[in-house]
């Protein structure tokens, strides 16, 4: 008796492709250009966060132009809180502010 030969090469539905296939298709689809996009825009609100944060503080300094010397007693300790909320701010953007109070200037210096 004779043996069929079975063609098992369709057996487990797979093909095999290029990585540059794979990678232009990816690249010019719809939901990579989308992920792109919101990253764009969650790194732009995160630098306009730092932004007002940074002029916030330059506007308290600048507040009494008059005066020649800032009484500034607790400003290691003003400045370590600026400095945490600036790295909040990097790490999980502008709800980091929500998290852990308003800018320093809201909060100090009255």
């Amino acid at each position: 008796m004779a043996k069929e030969f079975i063609d098992l090469s369709n057996e487990f539905a797979f093909t095999f492709l290029d990585s540059d296939d794979i990678e232009s298709k990816y690249l010019e689809s719809e939901a990579y250009q989308k992920t792109l996009d919101q990253a764009l825009e969650n790194e732009k609100k995160k630098l306009e966060c730092l932004a007002n944060q940074i002029k916030s503080f330059i506007n308290k300094l600048k507040s009494n132009p008059d005066k020649d010397t800032i009484k500034w007693p607790s400003r290691i300790a003003d400045l370590n809180v600026f400095e945490q909320k600036i790295d909040r701010i990097i790490k999980h953007g502008p709800a980091a502010l929500l998290e852990g109070g308003g800018s320093l200037t809201e909060n100090k210096g009255k």
